[in-house]
């Protein structure tokens, strides 16, 4: 399982048939909607699909979530 963070950079609140279109993606669960436009997923499986329709957004930025042990 990986986890994105997706986040909406254009004027006004997320589109909701954009943000549906990201939901109905396969083995995508949404775990959290910031105020900030933002919204963290987690995708069980390959994410190639959704980040390819991501892309197409016209407003969206896409990234992993990565964690990093400080030792």
């Amino acid at each position: 399982m990986s986890r994105f963070v997706l986040v909406f950079r254009g004027p006004g609140e997320i589109p909701q048939d954009e943000l549906r279109l990201i939901r109905e993606h396969a083995g995508v669960r949404i775990l959290d909607m910031r105020p900030s436009k933002a919204v963290v997923l987690e995708v069980d499986g390959p994410a190639s699909d959704l980040l390819a329709d991501v892309k197409k957004l016209k407003h969206w930025v896409a990234s992993e979530q990565r964690t990093y042990r400080l030792a």
